[in-house]
């Protein structure tokens, strides 16, 4: 995967030479950086989901994030962190100018639910009532926010597989991200289970629940 960022305008070359940097980051510090700039979908990581990416100890993760927000290469958000352009320089060695895509596709995602939204939903609002949430055996990964499309993220407790939920205009997509092939089962399972949830925040908006008609799940 390559890594990218919205800065709201910043090029991440501005930042200078890699030369110019010289307190790069420790090798251990090295892979953190590269977890938080290394998803196009997730480019700002809770804290919990940064270790459960990484299997890192609570303790050993802090002190590594504090290091490398005190240097300027990780930016700490309300319940977030996320690359910073200095950081993005760095992992990008010798070719920073990594370009903005307007939206992130994974060549190796499986769309598993798709449902089309009515017509009155807030995508802010469906997006504040999933965020940081844990559902059954999913726990908060991160997000992905553009004013042209949101995506949001979740892990599998157990196997640690990825489930993301994408809001592009009235459409969502719950897709995974396989890690082999009997992952397909347990991502489908858990597609429905996090759909469920999503129909009841609906409701709790006042919204009616998207028509069953409109998504269809897909196997790999």
């Amino acid at each position: 995967m390559s890594f990218v960022g919205d800065y709201q305008g910043v090029d991440p070359s501005e930042g200078g030479n890699l030369e110019d940097l010289d307190d790069l980051p420790s090798p251990n510090d090295l892979v953190i950086l590269k977890a938080l700039g290394g998803d196009e979908d997730t480019r700002e990581l809770s804290f919990q989901g940064i270790r459960r990416k990484l299997g890192l100890h609570q303790e050993t993760l802090s002190r590594a994030l504090h290091r490398l927000q005190r240097d300027g290469f990780v930016e700490r958000l309300d319940h977030a962190y996320r690359i910073s352009p200095k950081g993005i320089l760095t992992i990008g060695g010798e070719n920073p100018r990594l370009s903005l895509k307007a939206e992130p596709i994974d060549p190796y995602s499986v769309s598993l639910l798709r449902a089309r939204l009515p017509p009155d939903v807030s995508t802010a609002e469906l997006v504040n009532s999933l965020s940081y949430k844990w559902f059954g055996n999913l726990r908060w990964l991160g997000s992905t926010q553009t004013p042209e499309f949101a995506t949001l993220n979740w892990m599998t407790n157990d196997s640690g597989l990825k489930i993301s939920v994408r809001i592009k205009e009235d459409v969502l997509t719950i897709e995974t991200f396989p890690i082999s092939t009997d992952s397909i089962s347990e991502a489908t399972r858990s597609a429905f289970d996090l759909f469920d949830h999503i129909s009841k925040a609906l409701k709790g908006a006042g919204h009616s629940s998207p028509n069953s008609g409109t998504f269809s799940a897909k196997a790999a």
